[in-house]
């Protein structure tokens, strides 16, 4: 009996413990998102270039004023004479 209660616990804390994620999928990407966590995408942000690709991935507070986490993922083109150091380098400085 007492292994039985022992046992019903631990299921019980490992089930209140589990998130529920959810799959997103977006022009470029799909992603499984845990919960509370929501994306928005944009291209053509900078030069109207529709190769340029912004994913903003982040989970806002109970108020949804501020990010509590927030991840942002860009595919851009190289532009002419610069190579991708160059162009990391510059998102680095916007992005501070």
């Amino acid at each position: 009996m007492r292994h039985i209660v022992v046992f019903s616990c631990i299921i019980f804390l490992s089930l209140l413990s589990v998130s529920v994620a959810s799959e997103r999928t977006f022009s470029e990407f799909s992603i499984t998102l845990p919960e509370g966590w929501d994306g928005q995408e944009r291209s053509g942000f900078i030069s109207q270039n529709r190769d340029e690709y912004m994913l903003v991935l982040g989970k806002k507070d109970p108020k949804e004023e501020h990010y509590l986490a927030h991840i942002s993922l860009f595919l851009l083109p190289n532009k002419p004479g610069k190579d991708a150091h160059e162009s990391a380098k510059v998102l680095a400085a916007q992005q501070a």
